[in-house]
Parts: C-alpha cells; structure tokens; sequence
C-alpha cells in the first residue's frame, strides 16, 4: 500500500473526505534531487492531483527547496504596504495614534 493509499484510507476511516479544489501536493528536495523526479501528479481518493513549486499551509506559503523565500517577499510586502499607508497620514495625525493603527492592522489581516 502507497502512503497516498494510506492516507486515503486514514481520511476514510476517519469520516473526512478529500476537497480536491483545496489539496495542494508539492515535492521537498534540493534543487538538483527535484530535477530528478518525473512524478507531476498523483491519485488520491480518484482524484488527480498536480503537483506545485509552491504551497500554502495555514498562513505560511513553503516552496520545494525550503528557503521560504516567497513567504519572505509576502510578508514583506504586506508590511511595506501598512508602513506606506501610516507615511500618508504622518503629518496629521500623532505619533501614538499611528502606532496603534499600526498594530491593529495585523490583527485585522490575520
């Protein structure tokens, strides 16, 4: 039995069933053990899976090679762009008010 069989089974025994619009399947490896491999999708529950270069798995975006770099350039952006909206409202408005606008973004977001 495949561990995707297993997996299959486990998600059956368990009353849960398989959204296929939602699974993501993504291959783990350094750059040069990826291009070795030949497998773009697999079955699961007759449900054709593709693989991808990049994942999202609660909140956090994983890439094949583990170096996190997208998840980086994500959150980089989301700050820069809170950080570009405070710069907007610098002059008229207090250092304080900022500060917990600030903080009460990522909240909001989250």
């Amino acid at each position: 039995m495949t561990s995707a069989n297993y997996g299959a089974q486990w998600m059956t025994s368990n009353r849960l069933r398989l959204n296929s619009d939602k699974t993501q399947f993504i291959w783990v490896g350094s750059r040069q053990g990826l291009a070795n491999v030949a497998v773009t999708e697999i079955m699961l529950n007759g449900f054709s899976i593709k693989t991808s270069p990049v994942v999202t798995c609660l909140g956090v975006t994983i890439d094949a090679e583990l170096t996190f770099s997208t998840h980086v350039k994500q959150i980089s952006a989301r700050c820069f762009y809170q950080l570009r909206q405070l710069w907007s409202i610098r002059g008229s408005a207090l250092r304080r008010l900022c500060m917990t606008l600030y903080i009460g973004s990522w909240f909001e977001n989250e």
